[in-house]
């Protein structure tokens, strides 16, 4: 809970500082946009109180931003017990090692719980040699200038082929940095990653989350 809390605060200060800076407004004029007593939103940032669902659901509609952003934690248990919808599913081709050269689209489409509309879902068919990926899926959301350090994302490596990365440290005008398996830590562009959001090892049974 401390190290959830923590983390909440600051998706928390990156969504206001970036709000801040798109509308020019000030903490005071969130804070009562989001119907906040004065104080609350500063004791939110400053880890003194947890962030609850109604909170959080208030902030997104003021900072204009999804839940799974400020709490991967609210967010998980909204889409475990929301709504399914179908996502598409794609093919890891030419898997070798722990990339892969291409997704191929299987013209088929799989029902994931808390999935958003812009989810992909990938599968890998074949075994990895360094990486057990045989039949594990990954669903996968556009990544964006709200990555945090220890997030898990799909990025392109320095030979042109995909694979699953680790973010080092946030952002920087478009540019994160990233640690591939066994590589060196390289900068990537935020458009071109995919954020995971949930391992799957079977259609239907989610099994693990890695988003933060």
């Amino acid at each position: 809970m401390i190290k959830d809390l923590a983390l909440e605060a600051e998706n928390l200060k990156l969504a206001c500082r970036d709000f801040k800076y798109r509308r020019g407004l000030l903490l005071a004029d969130i804070e009562r946009a989001a119907g906040f007593k004065p104080g609350h939103l500063s004791r939110l940032t400053n880890k003194r109180v947890a962030l609850t669902l109604e909170d959080a659901e208030r902030l997104c509609s003021v900072l204009e931003v999804p839940l799974e952003r400020l709490s991967s934690r609210l967010a998980m248990g909204q889409g475990l017990a929301g709504t399914e919808r179908e996502v598409a599913v794609y093919y890891a081709h030419g898997v070798k090692g722990a990339s892969w050269k291409q997704l191929v689209d299987s013209g088929t489409k799989l029902k994931v719980k808390g999935a958003s509309d812009q989810a992909q879902l990938i599968l890998f068919a074949k075994p990895s040699n360094e990486v057990s990926l045989s039949m594990w899926l990954a669903v996968v959301e556009p990544a964006d200038k709200w990555l945090v350090a220890n997030d898990w994302v799909i990025a392109t490596t320095e030979d042109q082929r995909m694979a699953f990365a680790l973010v080092v440290e946030a952002p920087i005008k478009g540019r994160v940095k990233l640690a591939f398996e066994g590589g060196p830590e390289v900068y990537g562009l935020v458009d071109a990653c995919r954020l995971v959001v949930m391992l799957l090892r079977r259609p239907g049974h989610i099994i693990s989350a890695h988003a933060r």
